[in-house]
Order: structure tokens, then sequence, then C-alpha cells
């Protein structure tokens, strides 16, 4: 009869299986956002992608800050689609 050990897989296989750590960020932008209507679908916008764990808008400041592990090209090209569809300004200020 056939043992029913687990084959062992060399270093190189079990390492890549592993998901990278994905480090903690926080990501400024700046969206023209005039009302609640704005930052509330920036929020849902942004909520939607995997690893943003936090987003804090503020409207007056035309400012959006987002925590997590999300990567920061997928967030502003979804913002920019945002902003071409409701014709607002949005661009990435920086790592805070």
């Amino acid at each position: 009869s056939r043992s029913s050990s687990v084959p062992i897989l060399p270093l190189c296989h079990q390492i890549s299986r592993q998901k990278p750590r994905m480090e903690k960020k926080t990501h400024e932008f700046k969206a023209g956002m005039v009302c609640e209507g704005c930052s509330g679908a920036i929020t849902r916008i942004l909520k939607k992608i995997e690893g943003v764990e936090e987003v804090t808008c503020d409207v007056p400041a035309q400012q959006v800050i987002v925590k997590g592990t999300a990567d920061m090209q997928i967030m502003l090209d979804k913002l920019k689609k945002w902003g071409e569809a409701s014709d607002k300004m949005v661009e990435y200020v920086g790592e805070k």
C-alpha cells in the first residue's frame, strides 16, 4: 500500500505560496468634492478596492486620506475615472 505522506515542496515553492505582506501606508489625494454626495461616492469607490481599510474625506479642504495596503495607482485610476465622469479635478498629493 502507498504511504499517504504529503510531498515536501522545495523551499522556493513554499515561499511563493505565501501572500506577500503588504506594508500599510497612508496616501493623500486632492479631489474636487463640493458636497457630501461627492465624498460619499469617493468613499464607496475606494472601499471596493482590495487593501483599502480607511477613507477620510474633507470636503472643504478637498482632501482624501486613504489608509491601507492598496496600490496607489489603482486608487488614482479609480478616482480619475470618477473625476472624468463628474467633471472634477483629481490628483495624487503623496504619502503621509
